[in-house]
């Protein structure tokens, strides 16, 4: 199926024009693993000012764990999709990435793909040009959401060691949640999900948090081999897995690639540590 996006109507400014900014005219498997990206991380809104509008763009994640995927896939994935050139930086609320500000591209996102503007906190979901597109669009979404806002974790349950993997997300969003069991479903995963509490210390209030799990080794290889993933916080998790049958707790990317090196034993970041 060859999905074309109508972006006759988006004006591009002349700031855009000058970054050799340009506008991706059809729906690729890139293409939706950005958009699910920006689901997990991104923000975006239109701020008005004296001298106009101010189209704000920023994406951002993890300051350790994070920053090889923003350095070597996010930055080199915008470059191919809309042309622009970027240079990610930590910020002042501690995450690593990117920002930008360009009228076309918010445009873009918010009237041809359907990504609302401002907090998406309880209103995000799947866009429905994902959501009627064929399977190889969906499974690039998916990989960009798992790559910004799920967890690979694992836990002891009847050994010494954490051998027993499980994939985690959890949303404000119930529409997001939803959206994602029904193709969780369609793409024959095995999954639970419920509904938790989230305290909030700085306003006091509490919030509902659905959560998904996909759990087991058939299951968590299943994600990998049709998945995937191009993040390193998560490929050197399950690399470690697979190579020794379980990956210690409460470990960073450095140390990861560390273990996966050979500089660290993994076996002895397990000892002494309490059960999760």
């Amino acid at each position: 199926m060859v999905i074309e996006l109508d972006i006759s109507s988006i004006e591009v400014s002349r700031k855009d024009l000058k970054k050799g900014i340009k506008l991706p005219a059809f729906l690729t498997p890139e293409l939706a693993e950005d958009i699910g990206i920006h689901i997990g991380d991104g923000c975006m809104n239109i701020y008005p000012n004296p001298h106009g509008n101010d189209y704000f763009y920023k994406c951002s994640g993890h300051p350790l764990d994070d920053r090889e995927w923003y350095d070597n896939f996010i930055v080199g994935l915008k470059f191919k999709l809309f042309g622009l050139s970027l240079i990610p930086k930590k910020f002042s609320d501690g995450t690593y990435g990117i920002q930008f500000r360009s009228k076309g591209i918010i445009l873009f996102y918010n009237k041809v793909i359907g990504i609302p503007l401002g907090k998406k906190t309880n209103i995000a979901d799947m866009p429905l040009i994902i959501k009627n597109s064929d399977k190889k669009f969906k499974i690039s979404f998916l990989r960009g959401l798992f790559d910004a806002d799920f967890t690979l974790t694992f836990k002891r349950k009847y050994k010494d060691v954490h051998y027993y993997p499980v994939i985690k997300c959890g949303f404000s969003s119930e529409r997001l949640t939803v959206s994602l069991c029904k193709l969780l479903k369609e793409l024959d995963f095995n999954f639970s999900w419920r509904i938790s509490s989230e305290h909030d210390r700085r306003t006091g209030k509490v919030y509902k948090v659905y959560e998904i799990y996909i759990s087991g080794k058939k299951m968590v290889n299943r994600w990998f081999s049709l998945i995937g993933s191009h993040n390193p916080k998560h490929l050197t998790k399950f690399k470690i897995w697979k190579k020794f049958g379980f990956c210690p707790p409460n470990t960073n990317l450095k140390i990861r690639t560390s273990i996966l090196n050979g500089e660290i034993d993994s076996l002895s970041l397990e000892n002494g540590r309490g059960r999760i």
